[in-house]
């Protein structure tokens, strides 16, 4: 409940990079507010790698759509409250 509160407050956003304490501050990839969601929870896989997250990472922000999104929500629901 709390994370829908920084969502509608604007200090979160539904989807964001996975393990994003460990991106490289000289990073290609977008600023994007921290996510509830992360692209690697759209795996089937339950404990990606790290290379996998990364990966995903770079996918989600090269091939963005908003249909992305809401698939990552529609799919973990239940991790909304995490």
């Amino acid at each position: 409940m709390i994370n829908l509160f920084h969502i509608f407050i604007g200090k979160k956003s539904f989807v964001g990079y996975s393990d994003e304490n460990n991106l490289d501050k000289k990073s290609i990839l977008p600023k994007i507010k921290p996510g509830i969601l992360f692209p690697k929870d759209s795996l089937d896989n339950k404990m990606p790698e790290m290379e996998i997250a990364q990966r995903a990472n770079f996918i989600y922000a090269k091939e963005y759509q908003v249909f992305s999104d809401l698939n990552i929500v529609f799919r973990n629901i239940g991790k909304l409250g995490r």
